[in-house]
């Protein structure tokens, strides 16, 4: 996750002397490991060579990580102002968290062997990725994750 906020406290100055807003750029970086639970339909042709399988189901899930770094703005003449990036660890992250799931997987029919198949998935947090809704300067953080995937695998 990306997020920017307004930095009041630094005032940044062009060529011209002209006064700029300054910004504070975070990146989130969040690590669930999910343990799905999901309903499949198989589909199979008596005469086809292509198998289709669309799931359903929800996705309990741990946080095993949590950072977030803290990028300072360049100045117009290219500089840091004097900062470098900050990294620390992510406070009021959720431990545990839900999604919702849904995707489909296609793969060739074999007998005996290995098979490969594809998979697109859909995901969608049920709960907040943040346990508490405002820090204390009153920016949301009532935030839900939505990811799209795409794999290739083998079937045994």
């Amino acid at each position: 996750m990306a997020y920017r906020e307004k930095n009041y406290d630094v005032v940044i100055l062009d060529e011209n002397g002209n006064a700029q807003q300054a910004y504070n750029d975070f990146n989130y970086n969040i690590d669930y490991i999910e343990f799905p639970i999901t309903l499949n339909l198989n589909f199979t042709g008596t005469m086809g060579k292509v198998w289709f399988a669309p799931y359903a189901g929800i996705a309990p899930a741990i946080k095993i990580h949590s950072m977030t770094k803290l990028r300072y703005e360049k100045s117009p003449n290219g500089g840091r102002r004097g900062k470098t990036n900050e990294k620390m660890t992510l406070t009021n992250v959720n431990h545990f968290n839900n999604s919702l799931l849904a995707g489909f997987k296609v793969g060739e029919v074999k007998s005996q062997g290995a098979s490969v198949f594809g998979d697109l998935r859909i995901s969608h947090t049920l709960l907040p990725v943040f346990n508490r809704s405002a820090a204390g300067n009153g920016n949301n953080l009532d935030t839900r994750m939505l990811t799209f995937s795409a794999s290739v695998g083998l079937r045994f």
